[in-house]
């Protein structure tokens, strides 16, 4: 794996930490194929899977990517609306918040207008699996917390960002009613999130009553959506390419939309870990 597209995190040897980027996949010569992948499965993760696969297929390994790494797409001059979800894996240390969103500043924000704030920024947590599931695949609302895992520290490090004014509004994805509260009580004030996006399509599970009431009276926007986390496992990494993971940290979506034409201009990942 070439060491000349490593990207270091805060507190990480940058000799051991990468960053894959996917570019624009609206301009890459797979995009009928992953839109037929993520259509396949209920889950949206698919996508990324199948892109990986296309992307290793010539070379056997993430060189085509990382070389990639700097934007090579242009948009036209117009707002933006700039959407990101984060997605933790249980080793994501709150350093990440602030060093995904520098990654896409530095890859992707210089190449667009008036994109100083990111219009929404979500956080999706490792979760811990239900032990009666609706479906098979349920993952459960419970947060899988670990020696790196402590909420309060993701939401401060989110806070920051805040303060920076390079976020104007964040969220949290499936979490339950209790938990929300919790959270909102750990970030306080002006700075609360204001945006829940809850899976509801791939569950036989009805939605929360008193948490989609909850929303309603304190005017925050619920979505919803079909993603799993962890958006893809150290292991599918590895079964894709010669190159070897130790571990991925996280997986960052992003979205741009043109807001007056409510036209998708670009969409990609980014992908954070330790290679072997």
């Amino acid at each position: 794996m070439s060491r000349r597209s490593s990207i270091s995190l805060a507190s990480f040897s940058p000799e051991e930490n990468v960053t894959l980027h996917t570019g624009n996949l609206l301009s890459s010569s797979i995009k009928p194929l992953y839109i037929k992948a993520a259509l396949r499965k209920k889950f949206k993760n698919e996508e990324l899977a199948h892109v990986l696969k296309e992307f290793t297929k010539s070379s056997g390994n993430f060189d085509c990517i990382q070389l990639g790494y700097q934007p090579k797409f242009s948009l036209p001059n117009e707002l933006t609306s700039i959407s990101l979800k984060l997605f933790l894996s249980p080793s994501a240390n709150p350093s990440i918040i602030k060093h995904a969103i520098d990654q896409f500043s530095e890859t992707i924000s210089p190449t667009l207008p008036n994109s100083g704030k990111i219009n929404i920024f979500l956080l999706s947590f490792p979760k811990v699996p239900k032990q009666s599931p609706c479906c098979p695949e349920d993952e459960g609302l419970e947060i899988e917390e670990s020696e790196n895992i402590d909420v309060k520290k993701f939401v401060e490090a989110t806070k920051e960002e805040m303060i920076k004014s390079r976020i104007s509004h964040w969220g949290v994805a499936d979490v339950d009613l209790e938990k929300w509260k919790e959270i909102e009580d750990m970030a306080k004030g002006d700075l609360t999130p204001s945006i829940a996006s809850q899976n509801y399509y791939t569950s036989n599970c009805s939605p929360d009553v008193r948490f989609v009431e909850y929303c309603d009276e304190q005017d925050i926007l619920l979505l919803s959506h079909t993603d799993k986390s962890p958006y893809i496992s150290t292991s599918q990494l590895n079964s894709l390419s010669e190159d070897k993971f130790e571990r991925v940290d996280a997986v960052l979506r992003y979205n741009i939309i043109a807001k007056t034409r409510a036209v998708t201009l670009a969409k990609g990942y980014l992908i954070f870990g330790k290679a072997s």
